[in-house]
């Protein structure tokens, strides 16, 4: 069975001002480090011009986060930057799986607060993704803790040449969803302006070919939403038809302590203590988050100390159990050297040793100790 990152207490960090002959060592030629601090290493997707005005963009990051029965879900980061409303407090992700198969009006009636059964307020479709998307069933607590709920309008468009995929569209608003299907405008922004691409054509958990839900509706037809079908066409068809759901979602920056390489990125074996993090070309990140749950503290703010040297801190707040560790990276100007589960800690409080790296040069680093519930497995390949 896969399991995957839980979330992470309330981060204390401990200044530490290092003073040796050593200098760190460094890979050369790679392209960034296995552990990233928040969100830093996640990239935007990148424009590719096929021949004007047809465009796809290319994603140059995907994250893990939830699962679909016991298979992780991979998403692709479509902007880093900002969430899907435009605010630079979220990123916007895709799922490259459709995780469930339904309709999106079961009898083709207008609901209560429905003018047409294609509008996305208020239809059955839009009631899935609140409430059973939206669950435990496929998300942690935290994970749906750290998900935006975003408010946003997108207009109507007529028919013609200037229009998105050269359909007519309802306007649609989301209404404080964490988690809702991807609009026309947002593929066309993100994903393609044109048929058939990969980033179009999507599997589900069976790993078979599945057409997917917009949440656009049709232009002057009630009964018709747009979709895309298993070639990664787009179309429209009627609300009852059976199509699949890939959601789409937004991150809060805040809610993410760091990101690491979605396998090996933490692995230390059975070991405990700091080790360095390599550098390495990555693509496929998942996250480690915190949680305002917990009430994990240090006593100490501020250590002076000599690389290879070990500092004791005082803790308390800590959960105990099987997978619980106090962990720690070790930061300099924002770059994490070193991350480790320090100690599996068998009461709330207690101190916890950790032995700084001898490699490291003078100066000013942060420590920043946590508790921390670690699913990753001996290898930390369960994404």
């Amino acid at each position: 069975m896969m399991k995957r990152k839980k979330g992470l207490s309330i981060l204390l960090a401990v200044s530490l001002l290092l003073g040796s002959i050593g200098i760190p060592s460094y890979a050369a030629g790679l392209d960034e480090r296995t552990i990233q601090l928040g969100t830093e290493g996640l990239d935007s997707v990148v424009e590719e011009v096929v021949m004007l005005p047809d465009k796809h963009y290319n994603p140059q990051d995907y994250l893990y986060l939830g699962k679909a029965g016991e298979q992780p879900i991979k998403w692709r980061v479509l902007d880093a930057e900002k969430n899907n409303a435009g605010e630079n407090t979220g990123i916007f992700l895709l799922s490259e799986t459709v995780v469930d198969i339904l309709q999106f009006d079961t009898d083709e009636t207008a609901n209560e607060g429905q003018t047409n059964p294609n509008e996305w307020q208020n239809s059955d479709i839009v009631a899935w993704f609140k409430n059973t998307l939206t669950g435990t069933t496929y998300f942690t607590q935290s994970e749906l803790d750290s998900l935006q709920a975003v408010t946003k309008t997108e207009p109507a468009q007529e028919a013609g040449p200037e229009a998105k995929f050269g359909y007519p569209m309802e306007e649609n608003t989301l209404v404080n969803e964490k988690l809702f299907a991807p609009s026309i405008p947002e593929i066309w922004e993100y994903v393609s302006t044109y048929r058939g691409v990969p980033g179009l054509k999507v599997l589900g958990v069976d790993g078979a070919a599945k057409g997917w839900w917009t949440r656009t509706a049709l232009g002057n037809n009630p009964l018709h939403v747009m979709m895309f079908d298993y070639s990664g066409w787009h179309f429209y068809v009627k609300v009852s038809g059976v199509w699949g759901a890939r959601p789409a979602t937004n991150i809060a920056k805040n809610a993410v302590l760091f990101t690491s390489q979605a396998e090996g990125g933490k692995s230390l074996g059975n070991s405990l203590g700091l080790e360095a993090v390599e550098y390495g070309s990555v693509k496929e990140w998942k996250l480690t988050l915190l949680d305002s749950s917990r009430q994990f503290a240090l006593q100490e703010r501020t250590k002076q100390a000599a690389a290879g040297e070990s500092i004791t801190l005082t803790y308390s707040g800590a959960k105990t159990g099987d997978k619980e560790y106090i962990s720690a990276l070790l930061v300099k100007a924002g770059e994490v050297l070193s991350y480790g589960r320090i100690l599996k800690p068998t009461q709330a409080s207690g101190n916890v040793t950790i032995d700084l790296p001898d490699t490291l040069s003078d100066g000013v680093y942060s420590l920043h100790v946590f508790n921390e519930e670690y699913n990753g497995g001996e290898e930390d390949n369960t994404k």
